[in-house]
Order: structure tokens, then C-alpha cells, then sequence
């Protein structure tokens, strides 16, 4: 049996003409043909750049130089 959910979808997609219901069956043939997952869940980024970034590698104080140089920067423009 389809899930409430399943069903609310079919009946909004009823009340579409029936170009955009042939629109809205060519793009979920699509995704279901690429096994495409409808939402993917987030990624970790500290998974993902584990291999590029060393484990000691401090953001924070990163991100402090980063701002510093910008004020540096903006203030000599601004002078």
C-alpha cells in the first residue's frame, strides 16, 4: 500500500495538466534511471578533507591571519 505521502503526490500531480504531469514523470524516470538518491544526506567536510588537511591544522587562527591581512588591506585603501 503507498504511503500517505506517495498518495498526496499522486493526487497533486493529477491536478497538473498533462504536459507537466509527461514533464514531472520524464524527470523522476530520470533520477530513478541514475540512482540518483532524491535528497543525499550532508557530507562531513571534516570526512571529506581529511586526506588534504593535516589533523593539527588550526582554522581558527587560520581564519584570524586571513581577517588580519583584509583590515591591513582596507585600512591602508581607506588612508
Amino acid at each position: 500500500m503507498p504511503s500517505p505521502k506517495v498518495l498526496e503526490m499522486d493526487r497533486q500531480a493529477a491536478a497538473l495538466p498533462l504536459d507537466e504531469q509527461r514533464e514531472l514523470m520524464s524527470r523522476i524516470a530520470r533520477r530513478v534511471e541514475l540512482g540518483a538518491p532524491a535528497g543525499s544526506a550532508p557530507v562531513s567536510l571534516r570526512g571529506a578533507w581529511s586526506s588534504r588537511v593535516h589533523a593539527d591544522f588550526d582554522l581558527d587562527k587560520e581564519l584570524h591571519s586571513i581577517r588580519g591581512d583584509w583590515k591591513h588591506t582596507l585600512g591602508d585603501a581607506q588612508q
